[in-house]
């Protein structure tokens, strides 16, 4: 195969990939999007279907394809590495050859880590909340997803355009 078509396919294997990651990622960006918005309180909620939301939405990461992430970051580590090594854009066949490095490193590091520290914050709220029903002798609701049907349409409210990023 000429050095060229190879660079051309492995370039298209690799962007293919990229494009397939930011895809999928459109649905997780965003204050209003599925993962995050039956967690959104309302001041005149009750003290139960705040503690609910809460609940729920401790365990957003769950909700979340992090293999997208993991290949964008990891892309992108890719390519910076290439041009620091070789002082010039990796070629298509270099290119994919790191992401088969990376990937799978970027994607046991990140593994690792939550199972050994992040999946304890999600248990210790949910704990916490169970206390508190308890204390305050509230049940829980059978199914948390009919939340959904106190938000009618979150777009509409004006505090949305209003969420802060730091």
């Amino acid at each position: 195969m000429p050095e060229t078509l190879r660079n051309t396919f492995f370039y298209l294997v690799v962007f293919s990939g990229l494009a397939v990651a930011l895809w999928s990622e459109r649905n997780y960006i965003g204050p209003n999007v599925e993962a995050f918005r039956k967690g959104r309180g309302r001041e005149n909620e009750t003290t139960s279907t705040l503690l609910d939301r809460l609940e729920w939405i401790s365990d957003y990461k769950n909700r979340i394809n992090i293999m997208p992430q993991i290949y964008i970051i990891s892309l992108i580590i890719s390519i910076i590495v290439g041009i620091v090594m070789i002082n010039k854009f990796p070629s298509g066949l270099r290119l994919f050859y790191m992401m088969l490095v990376i990937f799978p490193l970027m994607l046991f590091g990140l593994n690792f880590f939550v199972y050994h520290t992040d999946r304890f914050v999600p248990y210790h709220i949910k704990k916490n909340v169970q206390y508190l029903r308890k204390n305050l002798k509230l049940k829980r609701r059978k199914d948390l997803e009919t939340l959904e049907v106190c938000l009618d349409n979150i777009a509409t409210h004006s505090d949305v355009n209003s969420v802060k990023t730091y």
